[in-house]
């Protein structure tokens, strides 16, 4: 099962710098947050989903957008209510919503900044 959470040193540094810390002993903090993973706690799979999503996007930055009349790399991204704002190298902004996301990475983001 530990293989299902490959980067779980990055999800807790993750976490780390979302604020949350151990009260007393990180590895039994450690601990406790891999087995509700494994065990499906709803707010640690919530987390971890979120991390994942957040990892995504930080994937993109670098890359090229190939939509439309844009053929721009994605400078930054910023979560915006209901939509990823996409910032691109020229500083104009290309809006995806969430739930269109995944697709769009698919179909337009392409190649590395190097």
């Amino acid at each position: 099962m530990k293989q299902q959470y490959e980067d779980f040193d990055e999800f807790i540094a993750w976490l780390k710098k979302d604020g949350l810390k151990p009260l007393k002993s990180e590895r039994i903090w450690k601990k406790k947050i891999f087995t509700n993973l494994v065990n499906n706690h709803k707010k640690s799979i919530e987390n971890y989903n979120d991390f994942l999503q957040d990892k995504k996007m930080r994937g993109i930055i670098g890359k090229k957008t190939t939509y439309k009349d844009f053929n721009k790399l994605v400078y930054s991204v910023d979560k915006s209510h209901n939509f990823y704002k996409l910032i691109l190298e020229d500083r104009s902004i290309l809006k995806v919503r969430i739930e269109d996301i995944d697709e769009f990475i698919k179909n337009y983001i392409r190649g590395e900044l190097k």
